[in-house]
C-alpha cells in the first residue's frame, strides 16, 4: 500500500484462527502484514513459521510467549526462526506485525 488508508472497528473482518482465537488484518503487503489478535480466557494461538521476524505488542491482558510472561504495554521481538506458542489465561488483543526484513 503506498498511501495512507483507515480500517474502522466496525469495518473489520474477524477471522477465526481456531477455539477463542480470531484475527483482523490491518496491514498486509507481500510477505508483511500486522494484525490485531483477539484471544479468549485460556486460549492458544498456535506455533507457526512466518518469514520474517515477529514484534508483538500486548495491547490488554497478558499472555505468555515460550518461558516469558507479558502484560499490559509489553513488547517482546521474536527474530526469524524463533517460534513459540503464544497462551493467555486471562484473555488478550495482541498488536502483531512482521516483515520479512525483520
Amino acid at each position: 500500500m503506498n498511501k495512507p488508508y483507515v480500517i474502522r472497528h466496525s469495518e473489520r473482518d474477524h477471522i477465526p484462527m481456531g477455539h477463542g482465537v480470531k484475527i483482523s488484518y490491518l496491514r498486509k503487503c507481500a510477505d508483511d502484514y500486522s494484525i490485531l489478535l483477539q484471544m479468549d480466557a485460556q486460549g492458544q494461538f498456535p506455533v507457526h513459521h512466518d518469514i520474517g521476524g515477529k514484534e508483538i505488542f500486548v495491547i490488554d491482558g497478558e499472555i505468555t510467549v515460550g518461558k516469558e510472561k507479558l502484560n499490559r504495554g509489553d513488547y517482546y521481538y521474536l527474530p526469524l526462526g524463533t517460534n513459540s506458542p503464544v497462551t493467555t489465561s486471562t484473555g488478550c488483543t495482541l498488536l502483531i506485525s512482521s516483515m520479512k526484513s525483520m
